[in-house]
C-alpha cells in the first residue's frame, strides 16, 4: 500500500535505513528516523528545542496556558502580536475557553473540548539536570488514576547531552502561577 508522502519498507531499504515501527512515536527524537525528516533543520538541530515542543502522548490540542511562545507561534494564523497578547493575559488570568482565546488572538477557535485545553493534561515531561553534568535525564509519564497497581506510567526515560543553559534558563521560582493554581484558603 502506498500513501501520499508515505515511504514504506522498499524506500527505506533503498536509502539503507531501517523503517520506522509504523506506530506512534515512543520518544520525540524517533521522528529523526523517518525518511526525509532528518533533513528538516528545525527537527535535527540539537539546539532546536524540538523535543520540548513534541509530545508522544495520544491526545489532540495543547494547553494554551502553559504552551511556550514557540509552540503558540506555530499555530495557523497566529501573529507575534497575538502571542504577546496571550502571554501577557495568562500572567494574571488563565485562558478558560475557546471564545476567550479567539478574542485575544482574533483566531476563531472551535468550542470542541478535544481541540482546546485550558486545564493541565494528564501527561508530564520532567527534565533533571545539574549545572556541571554533561547529561540530563528526561522522563515522560502520564497519569493512570484508574490503574490498580500505580498512579502513573513512564512513556520514556532517556539520558541525553545537556544543552548549554548558561544564563538561558528561566528560574522556576520566577514563573508566575496562574490564577487556576491559586492556593486554597
Amino acid at each position: 500500500m502506498t500513501r501520499l508522502n508515505g515511504a514504506e519498507a522498499p524506500q527505506y531499504a533503498d536509502a539503507g535505513r531501517e523503517p520506522p515501527a509504523n506506530a506512534p512515536l515512543r520518544t520525540p527524537w524517533e521522528v529523526r528516523r523517518i525518511l526525509d525528516w532528518d533533513k528538516v533543520e528545525r527537527v535535527v538541530r540539537e539546539d532546536s528545542g524540538w523535543e520540548r515542543l513534541t509530545s508522544t502522548a495520544v491526545f489532540t490540542g495543547f494547553n494554551v496556558n502553559t504552551a511556550p511562545r514557540t509552540l503558540l507561534s506555530l499555530m495557523p494564523w497566529m501573529t507575534e502580536e497575538a502571542v504577546d497578547d496571550v502571554v501577557r493575559w495568562r500572567r494574571d488570568h488563565p485562558v478558560t475557553s475557546a471564545r476567550d482565546f479567539g478574542i485575544l488572538t482574533g483566531i476563531p477557535m472551535p468550542a470542541r473540548p478535544s481541540q482546546f485545553l485550558s486545564f493541565p493534561a494528564d501527561n508530564l515531561v520532567i527534565t533533571l539536570w545539574a549545572a556541571h553534568a554533561p547529561l540530563e535525564r528526561r522522563v515522560a509519564l502520564h497519569l493512570t488514576p484508574q490503574s490498580r497497581d500505580r498512579p502513573w506510567t513512564i512513556d520514556y526515560d532517556v539520558e541525553i547531552p545537556r544543552p548549554d543553559r548558561d544564563g538561558g534558563q528561566t528560574n522556576p521560582d520566577a514563573l508566575p502561577l496562574p490564577a487556576l493554581l491559586s492556593p486554597v484558603p
